[in-house]
């Protein structure tokens, strides 16, 4: 992130077992020089129940220029000697280095058992400073063989990758209900950057939404689209949040909030660029399960705010996955 702006999106990571059973866990955010900069929802002794999506977000506005380190602690709540934790680096870098600009903070998959590859999706990358971003990504998962593919694998400052999943290499082919994890790693000389992957086999379970795009010209609010959170059989609970970064709160949905709704729930996603000035800005929507054990779904949201407008948005955005 940048010295003086603004915070990295939130990552979703994603918390289960090997055997995808059920464990209870304790889970609480450390850090140390920089004070209280890392969060984590839900938290708390025995909060939590695995398979979890946790939200890890910074604050980190008011840090010096630097890199900081803290951890996420995860520690089974019927047996303290077992744990794990996850390491967390955030880099506050000045505005004269190039480094990554906002990246989603998680790319997700949900399908019924199947043996058909889903929809590859899009990561933007954007140089949030000076000079030239000189980047690569790599991919890697928790399981073996490698189900997780990224190309290409190098870019210089702005661009994109494809991220896509090949069923045959998960766990049981992509016929057996779980849930499996992977991340990528975006790498440039000024430190990394890691998306978390999740990968949700089951039925029912969310139906994957593809990138939310917003085009519009400065001082113009594109026109709100509106999406449709469905779930592949049986009605899911669910908490949608947005979330975005560079720009300040520039993107909102309604309705939202804690459990606030149910599948099928058409959700409007608003962007208000009317402050915002030529660029691109990358947000997203986390879509979670309220019950817990819990699965999550991420929406990435892109609005390109330019000097003329070639189209406007469209008034809706569907999609699924097979």
């Amino acid at each position: 992130m940048p010295f003086g702006g603004a915070n990295p999106l939130p990552q979703v990571l994603t918390i289960p077992v090997s055997d995808n059973s059920a464990i209870r866990f304790s889970a609480s955010a450390i850090t140390g020089k920089g004070g209280n900069w890392l969060s984590i929802s839900p938290s708390g002794g025995g909060c939590c129940n695995a398979p979890l999506p946790v939200r890890v977000s910074v604050s980190a506005s008011s840090l010096a220029a630097g890199y900081y380190t803290g951890e996420i602690s995860i520690i089974e709540y019927a047996n303290p000697g077992r744990s794990m934790n996850v390491p967390v680096t955030l880099a506050v870098l000045a505005s004269s280095k190039a480094f990554f600009d906002n990246l989603p903070g998680q790319t997700s998959f949900s399908f019924k058992p199947s043996s058909t590859n889903p929809p590859s999706q899009t990561v933007v990358v954007g140089n949030g400073g000076a000079g030239t971003l000189s980047w690569s990504v790599s991919a890697s998962t928790a399981s073996s063989p490698k189900w997780l593919k990224v190309l290409p694998t190098t870019g210089t400052n702005a661009g994109t990758y494809t991220v896509s999943v090949t069923n045959s290499a998960l766990p049981g082919k992509g016929l057996i209900a779980g849930t499996y994890i992977g991340q990528q790693v975006l790498k440039a000389t000024t430190g990394s950057v890691t998306i978390p992957v999740a990968v949700t086999v089951g039925d029912p379970v969310f139906v994957q939404l593809p990138t939310v795009t917003f085009n519009t010209t400065v001082g113009v609010n594109p026109a709100p689209q509106v999406i449709s959170i469905a779930s592949t059989s049986a009605v899911i609970r669910f908490t949608p949040i947005a979330a975005s970064g560079k720009g300040g709160n520039w993107l909102s949905i309604s309705p939202s909030g804690g459990g606030c709704c149910n599948t099928p729930t058409n959700v409007t996603v608003s962007a208000n660029a009317s402050a915002l000035a030529l660029g691109t800005y990358i947000g997203e929507i986390n879509v979670i399960q309220y019950s817990n054990p819990a699965q999550s779904m991420t929406i990435p949201v892109v609005l390109n705010v330019a000097s003329a407008a070639d189209e406007t948005s469209p008034a809706t955005a569907n999609g699924e996955a097979p």
